[in-house]
This record gives structure tokens, C-alpha cells and sequence, in this order.
């Protein structure tokens, strides 16, 4: 229901609307709704880092600073005759399909998203420079050319009908708090949530740290070995996702003789005679390990 009342908020008082019916509710209530809870900063940067959605964060902000039914500015008593013209001159918060005969019934949030705003001069143009704004009111993931937000931003694009009826930012006479500001900024950046999107993270989860790999070169797996031959090179490889070439960390080991070597390469003799299982082994940044063995035989 809040964005429900922005919207409609921006569309009758940038038309020059007359309110008509029951008025709105008075600037000391308004006022008193905005700033008297001394949490709402806080509770607005808290939704922010949570990503805020529609019906739980951004609606309960225009219930209170631009009221609700038949009392809020943007209302269809408020507007009267003209609620029945295209959804592109008016938008109520109402938040249950409405229509007209040329615009479709839809429930709030829709409107929000697939409508536009009217046609407008920015910033007071001058009217040989007129030309339409079709920015929807709300574009998600870019509040720049949402018209709901930019009609309550400190620095937002104000428009005006084709005569200039008003340029004035929203709500009137109590601007919403800048955490409340960053609140809706926020929600249209993420996307614009609602409903069920809104147990779906925007950022991708984590990918978890792979391990290294690690590649013997030599010698070759079950190869003999006299050790009256002497020593003779060990080679390997290790490459990291994430950090790279770790040849240089690697750690050679013999199930019969424990730590043989370290490095991509090195050379030595396996002693005693007998079958030895060699590993090669590494551990990156993360503390994820990779290996490689091969299994020698070492005889008289």
C-alpha cells in the first residue's frame, strides 16, 4: 500500500488535482507519523541491508507519511471524475485492481511496474523544449527513472503536466526521512521485490573455494628403481583456482620414508628397498588441500 500511495501521491499533485472529498490528514499528523518515532532511521537502514520488499518495507512508509482510503491525497475520492481516465493520469494507493475505460485493473504493485507516468516538463522547462517523460513508476533496478522516486528524492526530477501545474516534490509539506528515501531507492536497485520474490537473494550464494590440482610429471607410475642407480628427479605441477601456480608449496612424501622433498622438483633417493606410495600434496590460501600419487618399487 505505501508505494500505492506514493504513486498516486505523484500523479494528483503533479496534475494540480483538486482533493476532493475527505481531506488528507493534517501536517501536524504527518509530521508527527514521520518523525516522532525516533527507530525509523535505524529500522529503514536495517531493511535496507536486508533487502527491502513491497509489501513489508516500501508500503507501510506511504501509509503513514500519505495516509490510506478515502483519506489519502491520492485516493479515489480525491479524484474524483478523472479516476475513471487513463492509468497514465492518475494512480491511486489503493491496493486493489482499479481501471478505467483504458486502463486495465490491475492491483497496485502492478501498476507501479507496468505503467507509466504522464507526459512532463523537467525542472520547468520551457514549453518549446517539452517533450514526454515515459518513465514508469517504478523501473526496477533503476531508481533514476522511476518517477515514484524521483518525485520524493531531495535532487529527483521533478515533472509537471503539459501546463505546469506543479513541480512540487512528495509528500507535501513532510518529505520523508533520507533513510526512508534510501529505503525505496534501495528496493527499486534490487529490484523492485514483492511477494515471494522477496525470499529469493539478489546476490548469487557463495561459490566454495576449490581445491588445488595437482599433477605428477616423474617419475612414472610403477616404475623400478635399482638404488644402486642413485638419486633421481621428482617432478610436479599444482595450480589453484583462485591463487595459481603452487608448484612451489608442493610436499613429497614416502609411505615408507615420510617427507622426501619439497617444490616442483627435486631429486632423491628412495630407500629402503620395497614398494613406496609417493604423494605429492598442497594446500592453498583457503586452507583446501590437493594431492597426486604414484606408487615406485626400489630394489637391491
Amino acid at each position: 500500500m505505501r508505494l500505492v500511495l506514493v504513486l498516486t501521491l505523484l500523479m494528483a499533485c503533479d496534475r494540480g488535482t483538486v482533493f476532493v472529498g475527505t481531506p488528507g490528514p493534517s501536517d501536524a499528523d504527518t509530521d508527527a507519523d514521520t518523525d516522532t518515532d525516533t527507530d525509523t532511521d535505524a529500522d529503514a537502514d536495517t531493511d535496507a541491508a536486508e533487502e527491502p520488499c513491497f509489501e513489508t518495507d516500501i508500503v507501510p512508509i506511504f501509509e503513514r507519511s500519505c495516509g490510506t482510503g478515502d483519506d489519502s491525497c491520492h485516493s479515489p475520492v480525491a479524484y474524483g471524475p478523472i479516476a475513471a481516465n487513463s492509468c497514465e493520469g492518475w494512480l491511486s494507493l489503493t491496493n486493489t485492481p482499479l481501471g478505467g475505460d483504458d486502463c486495465p485493473p490491475l492491483p497496485l504493485y502492478d501498476r507501479l511496474v507496468l505503467l507509466h507516468g504522464w507526459s512532463c516538463l523537467v525542472n520547468g522547462a520551457e514549453e518549446s523544449s517539452f517533450a514526454p517523460l515515459r518513465w514508469n513508476y517504478v523501473t526496477p533496478f533503476d531508481p533514476d527513472t522511476s518517477v515514484l522516486y524521483q518525485k520524493i528524492a531531495p535532487d529527483g526530477v521533478l515533472c509537471a503536466g503539459e501546463n505546469q501545474e506543479s513541480t512540487q516534490r512528495m509528500p507535501l509539506d513532510a518529505p520523508l526521512s533520507e533513510a526512508e528515501i534510501a529505503l525505496v531507492r534501495t528496493w527499486i536497485e534490487e529490484g523492485a521485490k514483492a511477494g515471494a520474490a522477496c525470499d529469493t537473494p539478489t546476490t548469487p550464494p557463495t561459490v566454495q573455494n576449490a581445491a588445488p590440482v595437482v599433477v605428477i610429471d616423474h617419475p612414472g607410475e610403477g616404475e623400478v628403481r635399482l638404488i644402486s642407480n642413485g638419486p633421481f628427479p621428482f617432478i610436479g605441477r599444482a595450480t589453484d583456482a583462485e591463487d595459481g601456480d603452487l608448484a612451489a608449496s608442493l610436499a613429497w612424501s614416502s609411505s615408507l620414508e615420510g617427507l622426501i622433498g619439497v617444490g616442483a622438483s627435486f631429486d632423491h633417493v628412495l630407500q629402503p628397498t620395497g614398494i613406496h606410495v609417493v604423494t605429492a600434496t598442497v594446500t592453498d590460501a583457503d586452507g583446501a588441500s590437493g594431492s597426486a600419487s604414484i606408487t615406485l618399487e626400489m630394489v637391491p
